[in-house]
């Protein structure tokens, strides 16, 4: 071989695992790289989360509202600094994580088998408390919300059974990651008439539309409806693509009138069939929604039609649904 050819080969191996590193560092480095509904990976690499706050909370503290509009597959982190002084006696300035490894012992205290004087975190939704320290690490709000019927919203606060005669405060920060959805206009905020238009449709012969700012939505301005008084079958749909082989898990909130039984949701093959998931509700009468979840996997499918309907019982009936969201996970 030549020592010309041999020079070409050098240069171009070297080349060559120039553009490797290159396409493995473009592969790690950036969170669009990251598969759908990972906010748990989001998380953990400290990726831009999709909302926050910040705020002192002072060691008077027992409880304060941080955080709401919570929803499955949000996934929460709680940091803080500074320091609070218990106030007694023999009190101590302590930091976020509080009298370590002494638990508080009974209710007289905001979070029990939470160390005392620590900052804690309350899910609103169950009552449950749990310890936030400096760092609460990445917390999975799907199994949390699970657990109760209460607002989905969280607080914090100082874990003491006096709170009166405390000085000082922690800077707390909250950061929320969320998982990206398959659906388009969950919200049904891209209705422009209060016709059902796309990427929605529907089905069955009842009457479906959209709420347009009628303060009848879960959120935002708008929702969807049907209202029929016909039986038979309706449905509000969507089709939406998918990764075959994937688990995947469906939100929605609906509110219906107090007469309805048979309600349906899920996804099933755009041809038809068996659905890839579905699952039963009954009755949510106003005043408030109530959140439906469902795990599925997509199967062979690359697209699926997401449904959330009901067998109507033949006399006036109605089903207002919002905020509807499909992610991997």
């Amino acid at each position: 071989m030549s020592l010309t050819h041999r020079r070409s080969g050098r240069w171009l191996g070297a080349l060559l695992a120039l553009v490797v590193m290159f396409v493995l560092q473009a592969a790690t480095a950036t969170p669009a790289s990251a598969g759908p509904g990972e906010a748990m990976q989001k998380c953990e690499r400290n990726w831009p989360d999709s909302h926050s706050w910040t705020a002192d909370i002072s060691g008077t503290s027992r409880l304060v509202t941080a955080m709401g509009n919570l929803e499955p597959g949000s996934v929460i982190r709680i940091t803080a600094s500074g320091s609070v002084h218990n106030g007694s006696w023999f009190g101590q300035w302590r930091g976020p994580t509080g009298s370590f490894d002494d638990p508080a012992p009974d209710a007289s205290w905001p979070a029990p088998r939470v160390d005392k004087f620590a900052l804690y975190g309350t899910w609103l939704r169950s009552g449950s408390p749990f310890h936030a320290g400096t760092n609460s690490g990445c917390l999975d709000y799907t199994s949390a919300r699970a657990q109760g019927n209460g607002p989905d919203e969280l607080g914090v606060g100082v874990n003491d059974d006096v709170h009166h005669d405390n000085s000082g405060s922690f800077r707390v920060t909250i950061r929320v990651w969320t998982n990206s959805s398959e659906v388009s206009d969950a919200g049904f905020e891209g209705q422009s008439t209060s016709s059902l238009s796309a990427p929605w449709s529907g089905e069955g012969r009842g009457f479906k539309g959209v709420d347009l700012n009628r303060r009848f939505a879960h959120t935002g301005r708008d929702n969807s409806f049907v209202h029929t008084g016909r039986p038979g079958w309706n449905a509000i749909t969507q089709r939406i693509r998918v990764m075959p082989n994937r688990m995947y898990r469906m939100t929605a909130w609906v509110r219906t009138s107090g007469n309805f039984t048979s309600g349906v949701f899920g996804v099933r093959p755009i041809t038809g069939g068996t659905p890839a998931g579905s699952a039963r509700f009954g009755e949510y009468a106003p005043p408030r929604y109530q959140p439906l979840v469902l795990d599925f996997n997509s199967g062979q499918n690359g697209e699926l039609t997401a449904f959330i309907g009901y067998w109507s019982p033949g006399y006036d009936s109605w089903m207002q649904v919002d905020d509807v969201r499909i992610w991997a996970h």
